[in-house]
């Protein structure tokens, strides 16, 4: 099972650095996570003249990542690559490792950009050490005013009794990384 999410982390990681150059971090992450969701919900991509398209059936998180995809010829064309190495992993063992890949590739982009655009990301040790007070705690809900990417979801989800989360994001594009997590 890690083998697997290690292999799809490298193959996303991968693609954001060969065409980092071009476009900010933020960009090339949010085309690298439509493209997961995308095979993750079992989404047709499709692939016409170099370009990419996008499927979907009254998916609103999926049509505001589409949204951000920046609508660049060579992004696209390196997307379509994306969506064939992604697409040879096994849906079943991609779906069972999901989570497991979008917290790697939180961190891995957290880490390398710090800060953008006068965002900043907590760092994953902060995320499980609030969860560990949350569940030691026994509180039975969490209202986190500037969740962010809403992270700290999947520490929470990891204990016995999961708390009711509440979270909220004024950063539209931040908005929509918490509602993948959650």
């Amino acid at each position: 099972k890690t083998s697997v999410a290690e292999c799809v982390t490298s193959i996303v990681w991968n693609f954001i650095n060969n065409v980092r150059g071009n476009f900010s971090i933020s960009e090339i992450f949010t085309s690298s996570l439509t493209v997961l969701y995308a095979y993750h919900k079992g989404y047709d991509i499709l692939m016409n003249n170099r370009r990419l398209q996008f499927t979907h059936n009254d998916d609103f998180l999926y049509s505001d990542l589409i949204q951000l995809i920046p609508n660049d010829r060579h992004l696209h064309y390196e997307l379509c690559h994306l969506v064939d190495k992604v697409s040879e992993v096994d849906r079943l063992e991609y779906n069972s490792v999901y989570v497991d890949v979008l917290k790697s590739l939180f961190d891995l982009v957290s880490s390398s950009s710090g800060r953008e655009g006068g965002e900043f990301y907590t760092p994953s040790t902060v995320t499980k050490l609030i969860a560990y007070i949350v569940n030691n705690e026994k509180c039975n809900k969490v209202l986190d005013p500037f969740c962010g990417t809403a992270s700290i979801i999947h520490e929470l989800s990891q204990f016995e009794n999961f708390p009711s989360f509440f979270g909220q994001e004024l950063a539209y594009k931040t908005s929509i990384f918490a509602r993948i997590n959650a």
